[in-house]
């Protein structure tokens, strides 16, 4: 009998009886169904609601526009490339904070489901006003550029704190606890849908970002709003479930109650005298138990009054505290990750994104790489890496976050070294409260010597070790590059300087007929700028520089248009278009789509410089400025050279054509390509490469036309694909630092305070933001030196979490017995309403079942008397109450009895309790299934027997479905064991067995 009595106990998790209304009834409760292991199962099991909550993430990542802002705070929102580093953190760290707010929310008010969905459709609201205002051109004459933009990033960052912290965990609340095979394919899938969404986002967007369109060269508006329409069907998939979703109430607030737990334990600490081991143990010392609410359930759930559910609640903040300390280090580790969408896409800024002729790969495409490496790598450290790795080592999750933090300083040194390259070919400036100076010969033949003499304040020509001349031949200009070696340009104080020119030979031997100056006199006010001076037939003209090279990710190069003709002063409007081939077009004034390949309405082949800016149109005008010559008599002629501003554009190859009418119609549309008047110049400009800064000179006459290029700025050399190494080093980092950490902040952390620790999980991404924007202003002169002061700042912070993880962490494993029950007394009152009612029924009963269970040594003997007893005949009149309470129980016997209602009816008509022989053997025993030959106790014990034989509780090596039903007849063990004996755990037995008869004779 000692396995029945172990059977007995565990018989009692699963049926209770309950007292109701002075009534007794018998519940049984559900038992816990088969996990489901297997792909059929696990089909048939699935809660196919949650299949709306992958989509609707899926979607939401889909909508995320963190590629291309980056892009559009440059070039739209006009910010450096500083501001724009500090907005991308700002926001995020704002994101951060949202996400605790909408943790809180959802936890302690409104619940998972309307968190979700309330910020569902405020993330929605966000991305439609963004995309209205994307419309709007950028610049100084913009109406609702930037605050308009802050408006609709703030409403996304408030909508998408309420998504981030609840959508997972809401997904995991459609499952059955037990299903763990089923919870783990769903957080995979869920995953996996969130690298598809980035993955296609990140692949999708950019190339829409990069289409002119509205006449701009970009199309951020189209972006947008395929983000906004992704995100509006976002919000129907998740509300389209609303029905079929298992929403759990709200549990409380985690966050206040620990805050308000900690909050008193300090008071305390304070007023009292005595001395407790921890700190937080003096909460207790205001605390009592009779008046928490959740203490007395925890107590009558238990049936244990030396319970206190403080007391566990306080164990569970300092393990939160214990994981709060490892999570110190992890800000640095975001800081470093983080700056893949902001230094690091400036960098790529700074790259040749050309892969081989026209296809470019763009600056914000590189974030694709990132939920691709992921996908592939977490499928080779699963599958290959840890298990290759736990043959020599023990693998837990601080050991893979510290090798994740080295991989990440690794990848800095990386990009630290790439940028080297990359510095080469980015503009160098002069230092503060200097200028530089560079000239540009336009003639054909002719060089000149340039000797700079002043002011006073300059070195002198004697000084040697300063070269104050340079020599400057035919069609040449000066230039620094450091790719190529070369350091010409003068570095000259602010304010007024001279120069001497010595011309030699060529077109310039007639000095007295050309009027060349001799020497210039010239004044720079602008520090830090980059000017040249232009010498031609017509004399001399200064222009200024752009220094900042373009930020469009799509490829271009910065171009000024400056006309010194000899014969014209020309200020009417120029039109840049894409010639289609060596000689793409032919000259002549003519309107005909066969003359110019010049169409307003292809942006991307089509660049304006208009000299007056269209009335109400908001732009600026593309003329500069028109400068007169600098001749030898030091005075300035009647003619004027015209200087255009510069225009970021595309690489190809491009035609100068004078365009004789405006580009748009008064509404400011675009002209068709046949209304547009346009004179070829016979200047083409072909230029592939990318990120450079040319002036082009245009000089002779319109009939005969010369051009001089200077370069300002050299070109970007170094290819993007130099980014995939790091790239792939901080993904293979991301895989051994994030994935661990959040594995272990799950499952080191009590079950009261994993939705608490998650939040704070947030909240070190949100430090980590702090830091990068504490380091941007530094104003780190050399990116390089940038990244590798993160690097040697990441190896430190590594080195001290090494250190905690070996001598201050120990791990722990949580038990239901370590943890306060918070969810069980919030979302289980009727469980603990049924435990309660059962806890009463058990104290009636306890002595019986002590007896039972304290008398094991007695059973066999025991049931050799019943069995004497029962051929006897003798009756057994302990049974007669059980039949009372037995005969108001119908139900559950009819939901005991295995097929529906098999003995339900003989338990409502008597008639059915038939007498016949036929249905005993010769030994008096009755025959399984055969009408008992015998009325009162015995058919009701056959019934009840034969019931429970064939119900789950035996299937499943339980008899006490027997005590359960006859608790106060203990005599009937004697049943049981002649059950137990012929059947023990078989399934579809059919025991024969002695029954009792006192109420007739046996023939009945």
């Amino acid at each position: 009998m000692s396995s029945a009595n172990e059977e007995n106990q565990h018989y009692g998790k699963n049926v209770s009886m309950l007292q109701q209304n002075g009534n007794v009834k018998f519940k049984r409760r559900a038992e816990k169904p088969k996990m489901a292991t297997t792909f059929p199962e696990m089909v048939k099991a699935w809660p196919y609601s949650t299949f709306l909550i992958i989509l609707n993430e899926f979607c939401q990542r889909f909508a995320n526009l963190s590629t291309v802002m980056g892009l559009y705070f440059l070039n739209v929102l006009k910010l450096s490339s500083g501001q724009t580093t500090v907005l991308i953190n700002v926001k995020k760290i704002i994101g951060a904070l949202f996400a605790l707010l909408g943790s809180a929310v959802a936890d302690g008010y409104i619940g998972k489901f309307r968190t979700i969905l309330y910020g569902t459709i405020i993330y929605g609201i966000g991305k439609i006003i963004l995309s209205a205002v994307a419309f709007e051109p950028g610049g100084e004459s913009a109406v609702f550029h930037p605050w308009l933009d802050y408006i609709g990033i703030l409403i996304i960052l408030v909508g998408n704190g309420f998504i981030v912290p609840c959508v997972a965990s809401f997904g995991g609340d459609q499952f059955e606890p037990h299903q763990e095979r089923m919870i783990s394919v769903f957080f995979s899938i869920f995953y996996a849908a969130i690298n598809a969404g980035a993955l296609i986002s990140t692949f999708l967007l950019p190339i829409l970002r990069s289409k002119p369109c509205l006449g701009q060269d970009s199309c951020y508006p189209l972006s947008f709003a395929v983000s906004a329409v992704f995100m509006l069907v976002a919000t129907v998939i998740f509300f389209a479930g609303s029905g079929r979703y298992n929403k759990n109430p709200p549990k409380g607030n985690v966050f206040a109650d620990v805050y308000d737990t900690v909050v008193v334990a300090l008071k305390n600490k304070k007023r009292s005298r005595k001395e407790r081991s921890n700190w937080l143990d003096y909460y207790l010392d205001t605390h009592i138990c009779a008046k928490n609410e959740k203490c007395m359930k925890l107590k009558k759930r238990k049936m244990d009054q030396t319970l206190c559910e403080r007391e566990r609640f306080l164990d569970d903040i300092r393990s939160l505290i214990r994981i709060l300390v490892m999570f110190a280090p992890l800000p640095m580790f975001w800081a470093l990750y983080d700056q893949q969408y902001s230094v690091w896409l400036i960098q790529a800024i700074q790259m040749d994104i050309r892969l081989w002729g026209d296809v470019l790969l763009l600056p914000d495409m590189m974030h694709f790489l990132n939920p691709l490496l992921t996908l592939t790598f977490i499928f080779l450290f699963e599958s290959f890496i840890y298990p290759l790795v736990s043959c020599f080592v023990k693998l837990t999750p601080l050991r893979k976050m510290v090798s994740g933090g080295v991989l990440a300083a690794f990848a800095f040194f990386v990009s630290a070294a790439v940028q080297l390259k990359v510095n080469a070919t980015l503009p160098e400036l002069p230092p503060p409260g200097h200028a530089f100076v560079s000239f540009i010969n336009t003639f054909d033949d002719c060089s000149m010597n340039i000797t700079y003499t002043g002011p006073s304040s300059a070195p002198s020509a004697a000084d040697d070790s300063v070269v104050n001349w340079r020599t400057l031949h035919a069609n040449q200009s000066l230039e620094n590059s450091k790719l190529l070696g070369r350091e010409e340009l003068f570095s000259v104080p602010l304010g007024n300087n001279t120069w001497t020119i010595d011309y030699r030979g060529g077109e310039c031997a007639d000095l007295d007929g050309l009027d060349l100056p001799k020497r210039l006199n010239m004044r720079f006010n602008t520090e830090r700028s980059i000017y040249f001076v232009a010498i031609g037939p017509n004399g001399a003209f200064v222009g200024q520089s752009d220094t900042a090279k373009p930020t469009g990710g799509n490829g271009e190069f910065s171009l000024s248009v400056n006309l010194a003709l000899s014969d014209i002063t020309y200020t009417g409007n120029l039109a840049l278009c894409r010639l289609r081939g060596d000689s793409g077009t032919s000259s002549g004034n003519s309107s005909s789509e066969e003359a110019h390949p010049c169409d307003p309405q292809r942006a991307e082949d089509f660049y304006a410089l208009e000299s007056v800016a269209p009335m109400g149109s908001g732009l600026k005008s593309d003329l500069k400025a028109k400068v007169r010559y600098l001749l030898q008599s030091s005075s300035e002629s009647e003619q004027q050279a015209s200087l255009f501003n510069f225009k970021h554009i595309r690489p190809g190859n491009w035609g100068l054509f004078y365009m004789h009418n405006d580009a748009t119609d008064a509404a400011h549309r675009r002209l068709d390509k046949s209304a547009l008047n346009v004179t070829y110049s016979d200047i083409n400009i072909e230029m592939h490469d990318q990120g450079g800064i040319y002036a082009i000179i245009v000089s002779g006459t319109m009939e005969k036309p010369r051009k001089r290029v200077f370069r300002a700025i050299p070109p970007n050399t170094v290819s993007i694909l130099w980014q995939i190494p790091q790239i792939a080093i901080i993904t293979a980092a991301e895989i051994l630092f994030s994935i661990p950490g959040y594995e272990f902040a799950y499952s080191q952390s009590a079950p009261s305070m994993k939705t608490l620790l998650q939040a704070c999980w947030f909240l070190t991404v949100a430090i980590g933001d702090m830091i990068i924007i504490f380091v941007t202003f530094f104003h780190f002169a050399d990116m390089a030196v940038q990244f590798v002061a993160y690097a040697v700042a990441m190896l430190v912070v590594i080195f001290i979490f090494a250190l905690l993880a070996i001598f201050y962490y120990e791990y722990r494993v949580n038990t239901d017995e370590s943890s306060t029950d918070a969810d069980n007394d919030n979302n289980d009152e009727d469980e603990f309403e049924e435990a309660e009612e059962l806890r009463k029924i058990d104290e009636k009963r306890g002595p019986l079942e002590a007896k039972f269970e304290d008398k094991a040594a007695d059973d066999e003997k025991r049931n050799e008397q019943n069995v004497i007893k029962n051929k006897k005949g003798s009756g057994n009149p302990t049974l007669v109450p059980i039949i009372e309470r037995l005969e108001k129980l119908e139900k559950l016997v009819e939901r005991l009895i295995a097929g529906e209602n098999r003995y339900g009816n003989r338990f409502a008509d008597p008639q059915h309790t038939s007498h016949t022989s036929d249905s005993t053997n010769n030994n008096g025993n009755v025959q399984w299934g055969q009408p008992p030959p015998f009325a009162g106790t015995g058919a009701v014990s056959q019934m009840i027997t034969e019931a429970i034989i064939n119900s789950e509780q035996l299937k499943e090596k339980s008899t006490r479905a027997v005590i359960e039903k006859l608790p106060e007849a203990m005599d009937q063990q004697a049943v049981v064991e002649q059950i137990a004996e012929q059947c023990g755990v078989k399934e579809n037995c059919r025991p024969t067995f002695t029954a009792t008869q006192e109420h007739g004779p046996k023939e009945g």
